[in-house]
């Protein structure tokens, strides 16, 4: 196995033991000549560690799209677009950046980046 392949491989493995009961609700799927698109929402509760986390017994619910495109009859691109935020925040893992909460986890991870803003809004009155 190549290290795209190995690194995939290792990604399902780790949110199948974080969310066990991961799985899938098909709102749309559309197709041209040589790809499909699904639009979905992906759920799961998080009961297993996930990228050193502990669980923390919450479900999420993400809206998602994904692309297949074919050469042939072989998929060569698969992508997934989704908020990895929303997820986060449904966990408990992240907080909305604009509630009072979320505000003061992000002073107390960025100070300098922060105070960097807040000066000089300041200064440009």
């Amino acid at each position: 196995m190549h290290d795209g392949a190995d690194a995939v491989s290792r990604y399902y493995d780790e949110t199948r033991r974080a969310f066990p009961d991961q799985r899938n609700e098909v709102h749309a799927l559309h197709h041209t000549d040589d790809g499909v698109f699904v639009e979905f929402d992906l759920l799961g509760t998080h009961l297993g560690t996930l990228r050193g986390m502990p669980p923390t017994g919450r479900s999420f619910r993400c809206r998602m799209v994904a692309l297949f495109l074919f050469e042939g009859d072989r998929i060569v691109i698969e992508r997934v677009y989704f908020d990895a935020a929303t997820i986060l925040r449904q966990l408990g893992l992240a907080h909305d950046p604009l509630t009072r909460t979320g505000r003061l986890a992000m002073l107390l991870a960025h100070p300098i980046t922060i105070g960097r803003a807040f000066f000089g809004k300041l200064t440009r009155r």
